[in-house]
This record gives structure tokens, sequence and C-alpha cells, in this order.
């Protein structure tokens, strides 16, 4: 007959490399005419059946440690893309003026982010007392992480830590949401960008009265008057109390 080199085995380590490049480590067992189970090595979301045949686990579902079986996610968990159970994760994005401006925007991040999680952490109820905003009906699967980046104050750096998040490269995470800014210079652009990618955003300092023109920018939301309701309250407030000077 004639041999043919199929996979190299290294001793030192008990791996063997298939020639396509697939690892396996080399696992003690018996020999026969059918394919060991050790020499199968199934990839994620999938386990091994009576038949050394890779199969996908059913929707909602791992597969077990031994890649024998599926099984289900322990309660308020939900089986993640990597083959692992876990939380839904919804991740959200914030910027603001942090090194021009004050760093209070990334100490009110931080207290977000604490009072959220006293939610559903005892540890931390404990230790710092109830949260400030009891969330009812809280999806017990969810789990929100923020990102904080900073503006600057300039459009051209507000524009690139947006970008970073709406696309999730140069170490950010892809975003489903964001927060911010404080000025509508910066705010802007950033959410024409935002309708681009479809990403809701809301900002509490932008005032600019065309920020509230949905046709153009459909998914900018904020919490702050625009400034033509601003001025107009204010007017009123001089009328009706006949303030001499301003």
């Amino acid at each position: 007959g004639i041999a043919v080199e199929a996979a190299l085995y290294a001793s030192d380590a008990d791996i063997i490399t298939l020639l396509d490049g697939v690892e396996l480590r080399w696992t003690i067992g018996t020999s026969g005419l059918t394919l060991p189970t050790a020499f199968v090595d199934c990839d994620v979301g999938f386990y091994l059946d009576s038949s050394a045949t890779c199969q996908a686990c059913p929707s909602g579902q791992v597969a077990s440690s031994d890649r024998r079986s599926c099984e289900d996610c322990p309660v308020n968990t939900v089986a993640l893309s990597d083959g692992s159970c876990g939380y839904n994760p919804l991740k959200l994005g914030m910027y603001g003026p942090v090194t021009t401006v004050t760093m209070e925007y990334v100490a009110t991040a931080i207290m977000f982010d604490l009072d959220f999680r006293k939610n559903f952490e005892p540890d931390l109820v404990e230790q710092f007392g109830p949260p400030v905003i009891a969330i009812e009906d809280l999806n017990p699967k969810l789990r929100v992480s923020l990102q904080i980046g900073d503006s600057a104050s300039q459009a051209e750096v507000g524009m690139a830590t947006a970008l970073d998040m709406f696309q999730g490269q140069n170490g950010r995470e892809e975003i489903v949401g964001l927060v911010g800014g404080q000025y509508s210079g910066v705010t802007m652009p950033i959410a024409s960008l935002a309708t681009q990618f479809e990403v809701p955003q809301i900002a509490f300092g932008a005032t600019n009265a065309k920020l509230s023109a949905k046709t153009e920018y459909p998914f900018f939301l904020r919490t702050i008057p625009p400034d033509s309701i601003q001025a107009a309250g204010q007017w009123r407030f001089i009328a009706q109390f006949q303030v001499g000077s301003v």
C-alpha cells in the first residue's frame, strides 16, 4: 500500500494537527473500525450524537461540557453566541466634553451603572443601599453596559468617538443607543451619523431648534427644550413679572 500523511502528532503536547490546520488533543480510548469520538470536536453550539456526528443544539440551549448533549441555561440566563449561558447585553454609549468642561459626566455614568445594577445585585444594595430609581418589571435576562467617550468640545473629536462606538472599532464595542451631548455644534453632525447607522440618540444639552426636524434627524431625542421654546418661556416670564432689567 501507499502511506499517506494525514496528520502530525506532537508527543510533547499530545496534540494531533490535521493537514487543514485543525488541532485535536490525543485521548486514550478503544480502537476499531469506526472513527473514535476523541477525534471529533464539534463547533460552538453543536453536540456529538451517537453516530459521532456534530448536530446543532436547539434554539435556547447550549452544548453540555462533554459535548454529548444539549441543555437548558439556568433560570434568567440565555444562550449566547459563544456557546455559553449569560445575559442579553444592551450596550450603550455616552459622550460629552469630559476633558474640556467637567469630569462630572464620568461620575454620572458611574452612578448610573451602580444604581442600575442594584436592581439585580443584592451585594450592591447591602453595600450602598437600595436603588435611587427602582425599575419595575425589569427584564432579568438583560444587562446594560455603558461606554464613556470624550468630545473635547470639538465636532471632529466627538464624531470620531461616536463612529468608533457605532462600528465597534478601536477598542470600542458596537452600541445600540447613544447618550449625549452638551453642545449643538458637536451634537448635530453626530446626530446625522446616528441616522446613517440607525442608532437612537438622546441628548441632555443640545438646544439648537434645527435638531427638532425629524425628517433630518429621525433618531434624535433630547431631554431639554430647544432654544425656541426656552426663549418664548423666558420672554413670558419677563412680561408676567414685569422684570425691568435682565
